[in-house]
């Protein structure tokens, strides 16, 4: 069994704060989560944890995500945040790569 999670913080799924998604392991080696529904812009962190945070490379924190585009993640990273309007949204993570990339559903 392989562990993997990422968190949305924001008005997610009825939720005034944060969610951790349930990601599954796919045939390709990615992780998918469940679609979440949020109310409007989002960040996501790994783990649930700041302390070791995975994110983007660059200078500008948060770093805003392009929906349906992998981004890149590193140890120590920026802050992922993601301007979209409300609707639901889901989360892929490629571990071998270290790609995430976050679609509207």
């Amino acid at each position: 069994m392989l562990n993997c999670s990422w968190s949305v913080i924001g008005q997610v799924n009825g939720a005034n704060w944060d969610k951790d998604v349930v990601m599954y392991s796919q045939a390709d080696g990615t992780f998918l989560s469940d679609p979440f529904t949020v109310e409007g812009g989002f960040k996501i962190r790994f783990n649930r944890g700041w302390d070791i945070n995975r994110g983007a490379t660059g200078d500008v924190e948060p770093y805003i995500v392009t929906l349906g585009t992998a981004l890149d993640v590193v140890n120590n990273g920026k802050n992922l945040g993601i301007d979209a309007p409300a609707g639901q949204y889901v989360i892929s993570y490629n571990k071998a790569g270290e790609t995430l990339t976050v679609s509207a559903k």
